[in-house]
């Protein structure tokens, strides 16, 4: 039951949560790390340009018209904010894929030889 649990918490919460949970800690921690770096990664870049779509006051044909002619933002500042978030989107992704590849079952230490 708790290696469902487990990958639940890999799979749907924070990849990493569940293999934390599950006694790898350096792999958890690792984990962790790259989704959430990931996660702010994407926020900040989908939620510059985000913002400044919204406080154009243009409907979203003239914003799409004007993104194709770069008279909205310069091409250079629409491209690094596309690629701090397609960075991110890759961060999170590979520690999905990584944690959804981790073996969750519960780490057991070897028992301790009898003199």
């Amino acid at each position: 039951m708790l290696k469902v649990l487990f990958i639940l918490l890999n799979l749907l919460a924070f990849p990493g949560l569940g293999t934390l949970c599950s006694g790898r800690k350096k792999a958890g921690v690792c984990q962790l790390v790259l989704s959430v770096t990931g996660y702010a990664l994407t926020l900040l870049g989908a939620g510059i340009l985000v913002n400044i779509i919204l406080h154009s006051g243009q409907t979203p044909g003239e914003i799409a018209e004007k993104i194709l002619n770069g008279t909205l933002m310069p091409p250079e500042k629409l491209l690094m904010n596309l690629s701090w978030a397609i960075i991110g989107i890759t961060l999170f992704g590979s520690s999905w894929v990584w944690a959804a590849l981790t073996p969750q079952g519960r780490i057991v230490p070897p028992p301790i030889p009898q003199p």
